[in-house]
């Protein structure tokens, strides 16, 4: 379906839901206008509730701001420390778990749901 516009895309997609999620599965898309670089959102709602959000600027601040934070907690700031390295770099695979829990995803995984 290349280059077909978003609206009969998501027609498409959500007509093939079940007769019971029809009504209540949206899928959702949009583009935010950026100065260099597009941002673009995906997110999926059950019954209005967000439940899957696809936002890569907004992933990118979660991912490493939460990375940063629990260095911070666990004490593991310098990569460079043979004591702290493990830990440093745990902190982003945590910080990636945590935020897939919570149903946020980077645009490079929306594919794969």
């Amino acid at each position: 379906m290349p280059g077909m516009k978003w609206s009969k895309l998501k027609k498409a997609i959500e007509n093939h839901f079940c007769d019971e999620l029809k009504d209540r599965v949206k899928i959702h898309f949009t583009v935010y206008r950026a100065e260099h670089e597009p941002e673009s959102r995906y997110w999926i709602t059950v019954d209005g509730k967000e439940i899957i959000n696809v936002s890569e600027l907004k992933w990118v601040i979660e991912y490493y701001g939460l990375a940063d934070e629990l260095r911070n907690i666990n004490d593991c700031k310098d990569f460079r420390d043979e004591n702290q390295k493990e830990g440093y770099y745990q902190a982003y695979t945590d910080a990636e778990k945590i935020l897939k829990a919570k149903g946020m995803l980077p645009d490079y995984e929306f594919g794969n749901l």
